[in-house]
């Protein structure tokens, strides 16, 4: 599966225009016709928006709808596995690539913020970013001074565990450089919560579909955690426009997202009842 993405991703990637206006010299490419959909969409779209050829910042789209191309139900749990680390590594490329991504992250944590999900939730997870994720590190001061209970995350033993943030003085750069809380008050009791208590639970992931479908890095530590999470408490992923894959592939152990915010939309997805 991933061979035959590699082999349509090799014709394809820097030549859609050719590949649009010559298809005879394609027409013995595996999934011809939904190539042929990609490149006049791609297409369409660079038209709407004033530029009559493609450039370097439709790669992403272009490579990521051919990534989803094959259904995946029918897939082996090997292919499962080959697929889902492709899509990783495509995301963690696009990730690393995307431009202003200070600027891009406030625009998604205020439309974060903005959410009548967030408005009404009195225990809100924040997760700490790391490396090329969302930032949101940026918005916590003023949410610990919103008058919610400000939770985040840490991982110990292979698990995520919950801490009540009450000041941006309990944070501390960790293993890895990850910005977590300092030990000495990871024991305090009442800082300690659980899955349960959470209203609302602002999740990561590597990358997303436009369903809610997620994946991150494999671990399984969301996974684990959001299993916890009350049914009513809504799960909602940020991502930039860039991570966004045509399906992500799901597993059963796989929770979709209530909702996905990116600089451009809001995404409502499948949620629970679906998973």
């Amino acid at each position: 599966l991933v061979a035959l993405r590699l082999e349509i991703l090799d014709e394809f990637r820097y030549r859609p225009d050719e590949f649009r206006y010559r298809p005879a010299a394609f027409r013995d490419l595996p999934h011809y016709g939904k190539l042929l959909g990609i490149a006049k969409l791609v297409r369409l779209n660079r038209l709407a928006s004033g530029q009559s050829t493609l450039g370097h910042q439709d790669r992403p789209r272009i490579e990521n709808a051919i990534w989803t191309l094959q259904p995946m139900n029918d897939s082996s749990g090997q292919d499962l596995y080959e697929l889902k680390t492709a899509i990783r590594k495509q995301a963690h490329e696009n990730r690393k690539n995307q431009v202003d991504k200070d600027g891009v992250s406030v625009k998604i944590v205020d439309r974060f913020i903005d959410l009548p999900e967030y408005k009404s939730a009195q225990t809100v997870m924040f997760y700490v970013d790391v490396r090329d994720e969302v930032r949101t590190r940026q918005a916590l001061p003023s949410a610990l001074q919103s008058g919610k209970r400000i939770v985040v995350p840490y991982c110990l033993d292979g698990e995520l565990e919950l801490f009540w943030l009450e000041s941006m003085e309990e944070l501390e750069l960790g293993m890895y450089r990850i910005l977590e809380p300092r030990e000495e008050l990871r024991s305090v009791e009442r800082k300690r919560l659980q899955p349960e208590d959470l209203d609302l639970v602002m999740v990561p992931g590597v990358a997303f579909d436009r369903e809610g479908g997620r994946t991150g890095h494999g671990k399984g530590y969301y996974d684990k955690l959001l299993q916890h999470a009350r049914k009513d408490a809504p799960l909602i992923a940020l991502s930039f426009e860039c991570q966004l894959f045509e399906k992500i592939p799901a597993e059963s152990h796989d929770i979709y997202m209530d909702k996905v915010v990116t600089e451009a939309a809001v995404y409502t997805g499948r949620g629970r009842s679906e998973s």
